[in-house]
């Protein structure tokens, strides 16, 4: 039968894996998983899935095929099938150290924060990547405002590991949210040297610098984040408004018109773009996009004192 070795001395069978080309499938798995690891380690994580799904094939018990198969998934977005996968880690190797920070990392990038510090807890209490789960623990508790308890557990995580990834990004952010914006740069000059978020760190240090009203430092930063980083969804909403402060309306427009094929801030880019255009004396033009603004997002605070500014300057003109 194939695929099917019957290794026979005398009259005695002895184990397949004693004998040449008679390795078992669990061997096997093993080998593979070896392999897709490398492939992880080097960011090929479409090579490495497509090799943790060839140890599943073979081994479907094999606890440490299906946690790697999710920690791929998860950085290719796919994300409810990366939390199957390490759940059924979880299921097949209670004792895998890291699975139950992938599950929070998961549950922390789905949205689900509560369920996302429950796991981060249980894989603190296991010992497993502790730098890591407090990092991540930290990050929840940001989203959820929780920002004393979120500064200690980033605070927690550099102490244990300095060079733990993010950790430093989210204490800046945490200080940025606190108003303290020369120690939110701080930390994200620090995780600029870690090099993990070069894009959302320059990012980040522009916001910050603009606070800060030093808009040309916070031009070039903004103009390293959209460098580093294409797939950022607000660096153009960022720049727009940088170059908004520092007068110029032509180029700001310009941005909130990229921003706008971006999409992720329509309602704010509308505004921006109105206000830039009723800067200039393009009154037609700045009505047309503040009632796009409203239409797009009726909470924004300033649009319809705006569009009443607008509407006054027509009549006259």
């Amino acid at each position: 039968m194939r695929n099917k070795h019957i290794c026979v001395i005398g009259a005695a069978f002895i184990s397949l894996s004693l004998f040449s080309g008679c390795e078992s499938n669990a061997s096997k798995s093993k080998k593979i998983c070896v392999k897709a690891a490398a492939e992880y380690d080097t960011k090929d994580y479409k090579q490495s899935l497509a090799d943790y799904k060839k140890a599943i094939t073979l081994d479907s018990t094999n606890g440490n095929a299906f946690e790697g198969k999710g920690s791929d998934e998860y950085h290719l977005d796919k994300y409810d099938s990366a939390l199957s996968d390490e759940f059924t880690a979880l299921r097949l190797s209670p004792d895998l150290k890291n699975v139950k920070n992938w599950i929070g990392l998961i549950k922390l990038d789905m949205g689900d924060y509560r369920g996302s510090i429950e796991y981060y807890n249980m894989s603190i209490e296991l010992g497993g990547d502790v730098s890591k789960d407090y990092e991540g623990r930290g990050a929840d508790e940001y989203h959820l405002g929780e920002y004393d308890k979120a500064m200690q557990d980033e605070t927690k995580a550099i102490q244990l590991d300095p060079t733990t990834e993010n950790a430093f990004y989210w204490r800046g952010q945490i200080k940025e949210a606190g108003g303290d914006y020369k120690g939110a740069i701080d930390d994200h000059l620090q995780s600029l040297a870690i090099a993990a978020n070069k894009g959302k760190d320059y990012e980040c240090l522009a916001a910050e610098e603009n606070y800060l009203k030093d808009n040309d430092k916070a031009l070039d930063y903004i103009n390293k984040a959209i460098a580093a980083d294409t797939t950022l969804k607000n660096t153009y909403n960022w720049r727009a408004a940088i170059k908004h402060d520092m007068g110029d309306y032509k180029g700001s427009a310009d941005d909130y018109t990229m921003s706008l094929k971006i999409g992720a801030n329509k309602g704010k880019d509308y505004e921006g773009r109105a206000i830039d255009e009723f800067h200039l004396e393009d009154y037609a033009n700045a009505l047309n996009d503040i009632n796009l603004s409203i239409q797009s997002d009726s909470t924004l605070e300033n649009a319809r004192g705006w569009k009443e500014a607008i509407e006054k300057k027509l009549e006259k003109h």
